[in-house]
């Protein structure tokens, strides 16, 4: 902790002065003291306390402003949470309410967009939010910790104090990768993981690592035909993989997976933006869930955009499924 004095209160003092310290101290008036600096964490500057020497209580709070770095003269308000939109957020606001959402053409004739936008027409992705965050709301975040709020996520859900955030395009232009290169799906993304954001290129301390995850399969099964299905390390991971059941409870239109039904994700087209076999008719087919099939040794879910279901798909594939990652940040720490 900093002293800060308006004035330093202590006469000029020579060689010769006796370095009394009651002298010093009668010349020091309480008055003289501002207060005493705390920042509300090491490595967090989002919020200022000042302390009142003559008190000793904590009277005032200031926030920093996320766009120009200075305390606001007025102070009020607490760290956690801010408003959307441009500027006033603070900066401990990872992910704040979109203004806008993205829009393109569909140029699919057929099938993906073209079977129920129709070719020709705008694809619309996300929802604006409107009150507390519900599944599709889109959020542009900051996911670097120097960086500003360029990166579009739609909001999946909430898991206690956090939320999860879906990225609106897979990883390095759609190029797909295997899940697991070996063909067994008890052993989670071993191949595709390394596809993720690192934690130092996504590097905001906000968002929330996902460690070591206990992987389950659709049904809830904790192993498949091939073996227990082991604990997976997202290690030096920003994000990870979205499950199957996260999948399902965002999305109104399935109500589980394995069905196969052609369109049944047409009511979350959020979860289709940049993967080509919807928009476009070339690129990806899609994206790899977390989540293995409990009744064989190979399969593994992933969100097939060009008949709009989820469907299996074997592990070791490099044709279809791209990686798209999952940040979890504090709740408090999203704008609504």
């Amino acid at each position: 902790m900093e002293i800060l004095h308006k004035q330093q209160g202590v006469s000029k003092i020579t060689p010769l002065d006796k370095l009394d310290t009651d002298d010093i101290e009668s010349d020091l008036k309480a008055s003289d003291i501002e207060g005493v600096v705390q920042t509300t964490g090491i490595g967090n500057r989002s919020e200022i306390k000042i302390l009142n020497c003559n008190t000793n209580t904590w009277e005032r709070q200031y926030q920093l402003d996320d766009t120009s770095g200075n305390v606001p003269e007025d102070g009020g308000g607490s760290s956690s949470g801010g408003s959307g939109g441009s500027g006033g957020t603070t900066s401990n606001v990872v992910c704040r309410k979109a203004t806008t959402l993205h829009t393109k053409p569909c140029e699919r004739a057929s099938d993906g967009c073209g079977a129920t936008i129709g070719n020709g027409n705008t694809i619309t992705y996300g929802t604006l939010v409107n009150g507390s965050p519900k599944a599709g709301d889109a959020y542009d975040c900051k996911v670097t910790q120097d960086g500003d709020y360029t990166e579009r996520f739609y909001y999946v859900g909430s898991e206690g104090n956090n939320s999860i955030l879906i990225y609106y395009r897979n990883m390095n232009d759609q190029t797909t990768y295997a899940y697991d290169s070996s063909n067994e799906n008890w052993h989670g993304p071993r191949t595709a993981y390394s596809y993720l954001p690192d934690t130092s290129t996504w590097n905001n301390p906000g968002l929330i690592a996902p460690g070591t995850r206990a992987i389950k399969a659709h049904n809830g099964a904790t192993s498949t035909s091939g073996g227990t299905i082991e604990s997976f390390t997202y290690e030096g991971k920003a994000a990870r993989f979205l499950t199957s059941q996260e999948l399902v409870n965002a999305c109104s239109s399935i109500s589980t997976v394995g069905s196969y039904t052609i369109g049944e994700l047409d009511g979350c087209i959020w979860l289709m933006e940049n993967v080509g076999q919807y928009e476009t008719g070339s690129g990806s087919y899609g994206y790899w869930l977390e989540t293995p099939l409990s009744n064989d040794n190979f399969g593994v879910w992933f969100v097939n955009d060009s008949y709009r279901f989820v469907s299996g798909n074997n592990t070791s594939s490099m044709t279809n499924s791209g990686v798209r990652p999952v940040i979890t940040v504090l709740t408090s720490n999203i704008s609504n």
